[in-house]
């Protein structure tokens, strides 16, 4: 969330329209919401004598509305704030020691920061009994993004739900598909999970657990938790591990027939 969207968050959490907060910091009347839309689009940067008055008008510490910084405590205290109004993710206490807990985990967000605590402990884990060390720790860590990012930055479901159908048009067509799969593949066991396929198939290209997660562009403790049945993957991380095992989207999941 850049300072725009933050002087815009605050603006509407004290009921101001742009006409008011220009009014109020000074602008003219004529000029006063288009400045605001300005700054709020980041087609202007306010400079910082700026941030201190629009801080002052919207009742928050200037640091609320800058440029993230982690440097100073106040800096990271606001980076803190952000977190929670953007992602749920807030101060809570387990067993007498404080920590940082989702308040709403259920969601996208809420998912994808499960998932993500998930892997990093696993990577702290990982360091802590010696099983990689600090150099591929911190690669992981400098090197990460997610898999479900695609995924989330998806408007709304009508894209989700045109490729579902086009892929699928009706159960009974993916059943016969099924059966003439498993005819035309005697070698394939319908009743394998998504990970044991991933396993057989990684296996089968003489690949490691954590060559196959470089090509797919996931951590190597994903991918054990792909072949344990942990989790399953996201569709474009399905797509993704197909590619690098050089086989259909169907042939990890046989519900996919047609991707």
């Amino acid at each position: 969330m850049g300072i725009g969207k933050r002087i815009k968050y605050f603006r509407k959490l004290r009921g101001m329209t742009q006409q008011e907060l220009g009014c109020e910091i000074g602008f003219s009347e004529n000029t006063a919401d288009v400045r605001i839309a300005q700054y709020e689009g980041d087609c202007r940067k306010p400079k910082k004598k700026m941030i201190g008055e629009l801080a002052q008008t919207l009742a928050v510490h200037p640091q609320a509305i800058s440029p993230l910084e982690v440097e100073t405590r106040t800096g990271l205290a606001h980076t803190l704030f952000l977190l929670e109004d953007m992602y749920g993710l807030t101060v809570s206490e387990l067993d007498g020691i404080l920590c940082l807990q989702l308040s709403n985990p259920d969601t996208d967000d809420g998912e994808f920061l499960s998932r993500f605590f998930d892997d990093w402990l696993d990577q702290r884990e990982a360091v802590i009994s010696c099983e990689i060390d600090t150099a591929e720790y911190n690669d992981w860590r400098y090197n990460y993004h997610s898999d479900m990012t695609d995924i989330g930055n998806i408007d709304d479901h009508e894209t989700g739900i045109s490729w579902f159908q086009s892929a699928v048009a009706t159960l009974s067509d993916l059943v016969e598909a099924l059966e003439l799969q498993a005819a035309e593949n005697p070698h394939l066991d319908l009743e394998l999970t998504i990970g044991e396929r991933i396993k057989i198939l990684r296996k089968k290209r003489n690949l490691t657990q954590k060559g196959l997660a470089k090509q797919v562009g996931v951590s190597e403790i994903t991918i054990r938790k792909y072949e344990a049945n942990k989790f399953e993957p996201k569709i474009v991380t399905l797509m993704a591990l197909a590619r690098a095992l050089d086989v259909g989207v169907s042939e990890l999941d046989p519900w996919l027939i047609g991707l």
